[in-house]
C-alpha cells in the first residue's frame, strides 16, 4: 500500500512539474472514460464473485466475462471518441482482409500445388 501511495504521489508531482514548465497538461478528461468504465466493471465483477458458486472453473470463466461485458457496455454508454472509432474501423478492415485472404487460399488448394511440389520442380 505504501508503494502504491508513493507512486501515485510521484506521478502527481511529475504532472505538476510538466504543467509548470511547459504549460501543458498531458491528461485530458476523455481519458477518464476508460478509468470509470474499468472501475465500475471491476466493482460489478467483484460483487458478482461473492454470489458465484465455489467451483473454480466457473469463477475462472464467469468473472472475466462479467468484467469484459461490463467494461464494454459502460464504454458504449459513455460513448467512444473519434480516435477509438478509427482504431475499431481499421481493426475490422484488417480482420475482413484476413478473412478474404483465407478464402482465396482455399480456392488455390484445389489446384494441388503445394510447397513440396514447387521445391521439387525448382531446386
Amino acid at each position: 500500500l505504501g508503494t502504491l501511495i508513493s507512486f501515485a504521489l510521484l506521478t502527481l508531482i511529475r504532472l505538476a512539474e510538466v504543467y509548470h514548465l511547459y504549460r501543458i497538461h498531458p491528461l485530458t478528461w476523455r481519458m477518464s472514460k476508460p478509468l470509470v468504465a474499468a472501475a465500475l466493471a471491476f466493482g460489478s465483477a467483484f460483487l458478482a464473485g461473492g454470489y458465484l458458486t465455489d467451483i473454480d472453473w466457473i469463477r475462472m470463466v464467469m468473472l472475466p466475462v462479467i468484467f469484459l461485458a461490463g467494461y464494454l457496455g459502460i464504454l458504449r454508454i459513455l460513448g467512444l471518441e473519434e480516435d477509438d472509432l478509427l482504431v475499431l474501423r481499421r481493426f475490422r478492415e484488417h480482420m475482413s482482409f484476413r478473412k478474404k485472404r483465407s478464402c482465396e487460399s482455399l480456392e488455390y488448394e484445389d489446384e494441388h500445388v503445394t510447397q513440396t511440389t514447387i521445391d521439387k520442380e525448382y531446386p
